[in-house]
């Protein structure tokens, strides 16, 4: 069953609140809603990317795996954006696995149907560059938090970030 207007809408994602109402209506057809658990695994590094994300109200970090079996976490996603941006440039494989860090709830599109929303000049792609945009600059702002600042500093940030639904897509 498709999802309505006012549905979609309640979801409560900044990237897809950007869309005009016919523009959102135009790709209901090809979103659903997914429930999320602490700790699931979204998708793993290296493994075929089949769906995107639209955050509500969950929070995913993407991670990195160490040789030594450690994790980084490089980014975090929540209801500013989607998830996997490499997407967004023809990925096919994903660059990071991703973790779902607050549970919640997502508007799950397949990778397919995204790329044919994104096909030329369109207002879904616009959002989804900006966002990209905006998701490097987040990743390369913990990079040099990561090194400078106290892991309380960090988690503080981390918190901060969460608690306002990140500010990421002033940038649009």
């Amino acid at each position: 069953m498709s999802l309505t207007l006012s549905e979609a809408r309640l979801c409560g994602n900044h990237l897809l609140a950007r869309l005009t109402d016919a523009q959102l209506q135009a790709i209901l057809p090809r979103l659903e809603w997914v429930d999320h658990h602490l700790k699931e695994v979204i998708y793993d590094r290296n493994q075929l990317i089949s769906d995107i994300h639209f955050p509500c109200d969950c929070a995913f970090s993407n991670i990195i795996f160490l040789a030594d079996g450690a994790a980084i976490e490089v980014g975090t996603v929540g209801n500013e954006g989607f998830s996997p941006v490499e997407v967004l440039v023809g990925a096919t494989l994903a660059t990071e696995s991703c973790i779902c860090q607050i549970a919640g709830t997502s508007l799950r599109m397949k990778v397919d149907d995204f790329r044919e929303a994104i096909h030329g000049l369109t207002p879904l792609r616009h959002v989804a560059e900006c966002y990209c945009q905006a998701y490097l600059i987040s990743v390369s702002q913990s990079v040099a938090c990561n090194r400078r600042h106290t892991v309380e500093a960090r988690f503080a940030r981390w918190l901060s970030l969460r608690m306002t639904g990140c500010r990421a897509m002033n940038f649009i």
